[in-house]
């Protein structure tokens, strides 16, 4: 991991985020449909979860009404699944990625900081970004929403990449 530095009290860092094998869904809609979303992903997975569960965001800016999401949920094995539910692997990648704490409603906050990171870079700003929700968002957990932790992560290019 190479440090990027710390920009309005949030930390970036480069980092490798491994290939990933997840069931996940994918729909337009509410942020705050991924509640939803994520009980039905850990009912399909029961005690094969392998992992914390993530949010990957396709549009390229705020989108409150009809966001392009897929809500993962890693997993150890394969699992019978039928649509609109898949099986699939997401490609790991080399990410600029900063640690949130707290609300949701303050995640634009962490995101901020790392534009600025690229920006100052020269580098684009990837897609899909990608929630890990490492404290939250989990059907068995009683969490209060300043216990919640996210770490946001935004793809850098790859040599073949032009996003």
């Amino acid at each position: 991991m190479r440090q990027g530095g710390t920009r309005m009290n949030y930390q970036v860092n480069i980092q490798p985020i491994p290939d990933t094998r997840v069931i996940s869904i994918r729909y337009t809609g509410q942020y705050k449909e991924i509640g939803d979303y994520f009980d039905l992903l850990f009912d399909l997975a029961k005690e094969r979860v392998d992992g914390a569960p993530f949010a990957l965001y396709y549009d390229e800016s705020y989108n409150s009404e009809e966001a392009d999401i897929e809500v993962c949920l890693p997993v150890s094995e394969e699992i019978g699944v039928v649509e609109p539910f898949h099986n699939k692997i997401i490609a790991g990648n080399d990410f600029a990625t900063t640690i949130h704490k707290g609300s949701y409603k303050q995640l634009n906050a962490g995101y901020q900081a790392i534009e600025a990171y690229l920006n100052e870079q020269e580098l684009p700003i990837g897609i899909p970004s990608r929630e890990i929700y490492l404290i939250g968002f989990h059907p068995s957990k009683n969490q209060t929403v300043e216990e919640f932790v996210t770490q946001i992560a935004i793809p850098l290019p790859r040599d073949e990449d032009e996003f």
